[in-house]
């Protein structure tokens, strides 16, 4: 086992249990804003720089994952226990990097992508969202649960292609980076 982490433009790894220093995955040529591991799958990669996302193999083989439109804001990225990979999209307008002007300018241009494990074929489950920068998908394999930064709130995106609900609204600050918890519910 594992903990991947970034620090600016690399992906870094240190051993469970391990007092060592973390060693290198991957370098990229820009900043990475959002990372997911899929334990005996690929990492999935989300960088700053208004490309596509990467998928990292354990023999360190990467392959693009590409959306109508780009991926050009990857926020928060999650896999569910079937593979999927989910794809939160802060800002159709505005780089990752550049949160302060998206949430200046009141934007809602985020939206929430599914992609198949078996094809690699993108879904919009949902668009117009206040910068999406946190997900999470449900235990039931029904949907995800996404932190809408801009709106204080968490909400729940079904799968079924209906419109997101509010779960927790008037959060205070913002919202972001959701994780399991142990018992159930998340961090």
């Amino acid at each position: 086992d594992y903990l991947f982490f970034s620090s600016g433009n690399q992906v870094l790894a240190i051993a469970a249990g391990s007092s060592g220093a973390p060693g290198e995955v991957a370098r990229f040529d820009a900043t990475v804003t959002a990372l997911a591991a899929l334990p005996g799958g690929p990492l999935a990669i989300g960088l700053d720089d208004g490309r596509l996302l990467q998928l990292l193999s354990d023999n360190g083989d990467t392959r693009e994952l590409e959306a109508p439109g780009g991926l050009t804001c990857p926020t928060a990225l999650a896999f569910d226990a079937k593979g999927a990979l989910y794809v939160c999209q802060g800002s159709s307008r505005h780089r990752a990097s550049d949160w302060a002007a998206d949430l200046m300018e009141k934007n809602a241009s985020g939206s929430v992508w599914r992609f198949d494990p078996a094809t690699d074929a993108p879904t919009c489950l949902a668009q117009g969202l206040a910068f999406p920068y946190g997900v999470l998908a449900r235990r039931d394999g029904q949907g995800v649960v996404v932190a809408e930064s801009w709106r204080h709130r968490l909400i729940g995106i079904p799968l079924s292609g209906a419109r997101p609900e509010p779960l927790i609204a008037k959060l205070p600050g913002y919202p972001a980076r959701l994780t399991p918890a142990a018992d159930g519910g998340a961090w």
